[in-house]
C-alpha cells in the first residue's frame, strides 16, 4: 500500500520544522539535484518559481519560505496532516494505482496552486478560478476525470471568460472546498495522460511506449508535474515561451536524438540544463524536487531514523 499515514507524516514533519534552515536547504541539494536543479537553485524569475533553493547574497534560501517550508510548518500540526492524509487516502481510494510519489505530488500541486483549500473538511463551493489558481478548465474536462459520479454531481458550473493574462477562454466551474487536493490528482492524470499521446503521435506508437516504459521514477514525476503546467503547446520549433510545453518536449528531444544518432530518452528532461531557460520547467522541477523532498522525509522517518541527527551529519559536506 501507499498510503501516507497521519501518524508517520505529523511526527515526520515536525521533526523537519525543528531542524536548523540550513540543514533543510542541505537535504534538499540532495533531493534537488536528482533533477538537474544546480546548488544554488534557480533564480528569481517569473514563471520560475522564485525563492526556492537559491541564495540571497550567500545565504540559502530556507525551501521557499512562502511555498514548502510554509506547508512543512502546516503538516507539523496534528490537525492539518490528519485533514491531508485524509485527502491522500481519499486519493488513493478513487486512483489505487497511484505511486506513494503522485499522492505526494498531488499535496505539492495543491499548495502551491491554492494554498487555502489544501486543509480544509469544509464543503463550501469555491471558485477553480478565482478562489485557486490552477483549476482554470476544470467544468470542460471534469467527465474525462475518471472522478466518481458521487463527487461530480455536486460540482457547478461557472461562466467561461477570457482570461486578460492569457488571452484564452477558461471554463471554472464551483467545487467543494475539500474537493480541490483530488482534483488536483485527478487532473495530474488527465495531463499526463495528454503527454502521453503527444509521445506516441510524435515518436510513434511503438518507439512512444518505449519511450515511456523506459522512464525512471524521477523522470515520471518531473514529467507529469510539467504537463500539469504545460500539456500540449506548440509543437517544436515553432514553440517559444508559454507554448513550449509537452508537445514541444518531446520533439525537442526527439529532433536532439536524431541529429546525434541515438534513440530519444524521455529521461533527458532531468538532465537537459538548455531547458532551465523555461519557466515552467524550472517550476515543474522545484514541484518535483520538493515532492521527493516530503516522501523521503516520511520514509526515514518510517524506518525509524533520527532525522535531525541524520541532517545534522550532512550538513557538513554540503554547506
Amino acid at each position: 500500500m501507499q498510503s501516507i499515514k497521519n501518524a508517520i507524516l505529523q511526527p515526520a514533519m515536525l521533526a523537519v520544522k525543528t531542524m536548523e534552515g540550513s540543514e533543510r536547504v542541505a537535504y534538499m541539494k540532495i533531493n534537488a539535484n536528482r533533477f538537474g536543479i544546480p546548488d544554488n537553485g534557480f533564480k528569481s524569475k517569473k514563471g520560475g518559481g522564485g525563492k526556492l533553493y537559491q541564495k540571497k547574497g550567500t545565504t540559502p534560501i530556507d525551501l521557499g519560505q512562502y511555498t514548502l517550508a510554509s506547508l512543512i510548518k502546516k503538516l507539523s500540526k496534528e490537525k492539518n496532516s490528519n485533514i491531508v492524509s485524509k485527502k491522500l487516502a481519499e486519493i488513493e481510494t478513487v486512483f489505487p494505482d497511484q505511486s506513494q510519489e503522485e499522492l505526494f505530488l498531488a499535496l505539492v500541486t495543491s499548495w502551491r496552486e491554492g494554498t487555502s483549500q489544501v486543509m480544509t473538511m469544509n464543503s463550501e463551493l469555491k471558485h477553480t478560478y478565482y478562489d485557486d489558481a490552477g483549476l482554470d478548465f476544470l467544468w470542460e474536462i471534469r467527465t474525462k476525470l475518471e472522478l466518481p459520479s458521487s463527487i461530480l454531481s455536486v460540482w457547478e458550473e461557472r461562466e467561461s471568460f477570457i482570461n486578460p493574462e492569457t488571452d484564452k477562454r477558461v471554463f471554472p466551474g464551483a467545487i467543494p472546498a475539500r474537493d480541490f487536493v483530488l482534483a488536483y490528482a485527478a487532473t495530474n492524470r488527465f495531463k499526463y495522460n495528454i503527454f502521453e499521446r503527444h509521445a506516441r503521435r510524435i515518436l510513434g506508437e511503438d518507439a512512444g511506449n518505449k519511450a515511456l516504459e523506459n522512464l525512471n521514477p524521477d523522470a515520471h514525476i518531473l514529467w507529469t508535474a510539467f504537463a500539469f503546467l504545460r500539456p500540449g503547446g506548440r509543437k517544436f520549433g515553432d514553440a517559444k515561451g508559454q507554448s513550449f510545453g509537452a508537445k514541444a518536449l518531446v520533439g525537442y528531444l526527439l529532433d536532439k536524438a536524431t541529429s546525434q544518432g541515438y534513440q530519444v530518452d524521455l529521461n533527458e528532461i532531468l538532465t537537459d540544463q538548455s531547458l532551465h531557460k523555461y519557466g515552467a520547467i524550472r517550476n515543474a522541477k522545484a514541484r518535483a524536487a520538493e515532492t521527493v523532498f516530503l516522501q523521503s522525509a516520511y520514509l526515514m522517518f518510517r524506518a525509524g531514523a533520527d532525522l535531525k541527527n541524520w541532517f545534522s551529519t550532512i550538513k557538513s559536506t554540503l554547506i
